[in-house]
């Protein structure tokens, strides 16, 4: 029994190390790009990158998600994003493992990913500490600016939810064919 536990500790703990690694490269992707934005477009007109489809200039959003709350206390998005990160890190090897499926390391990481990619910028951002507001920096028509951690979040949600279908698909195979099957379970030997 012993033996086991270490056994699922270890796996936990390489669960954990594996989405950590992810999360921490697409942290460092959210960083860089909002560094580089921020550095060549403060005060900058929005740059058209692809025609009037994709423009890049620098936002700052002191709400949630596209921008609901802007007018609301941001220490309070703060405190909610680090008990989502740390929630993310703590549970992270159960919610890997709560669907079997090969894209749920990637859902849990691109979680993590966007949820501390945009608390780094309420961490260290202007206007201070805990109150920084996140920096937006991708714009498409009709739709509100946004930078790599919400593409993270949004990706997450997206991979969830097929590894959530393909389970349950899954699920229902397994249920129809083990009804084709006879019940042995009353007969015995003789």
């Amino acid at each position: 029994m012993v033996r086991l536990a270490v056994v699922v500790k270890t796996e936990h703990s390489g669960v954990r190390r594996r989405v950590f690694a992810v999360a921490l490269a697409f942290v460092s992707l959210d960083f860089v790009t909002k560094q580089l934005v921020v550095t060549q477009f403060e005060g900058q007109p929005p740059m058209r990158v692809v025609g009037d489809i994709l423009r890049l200039w620098v936002g700052r959003n002191p709400g949630a998600a596209f921008s609901m709350g802007a007018n609301g206390s941001t220490v309070l998005f703060t405190i909610i994003a680090s008990a989502a990160v740390i929630g993310i890190g703590v549970c992270a090897p159960r919610m890997v493992m709560s669907i079997a499926s090969p894209t749920m390391p990637w859902a849990v990481s691109l979680l993590m990913a966007g949820a501390a990619g945009n608390l780094l910028d309420r961490l260290l951002r202007a206007p201070g500490f805990g109150r920084g507001h996140v920096v937006d920096f991708i714009e498409l028509p009709h739709f509100p600016i946004f930078n790599v951690s919400d593409m993270c979040i949004t990706a997450s949600v997206v991979l969830y939810l097929l590894a959530s279908m393909s389970a349950t698909r899954a699920q229902k195979r397994s249920q129809q064919g083990s009804a084709s099957l006879p019940d042995i379970s009353s007969e015995r030997p003789q």
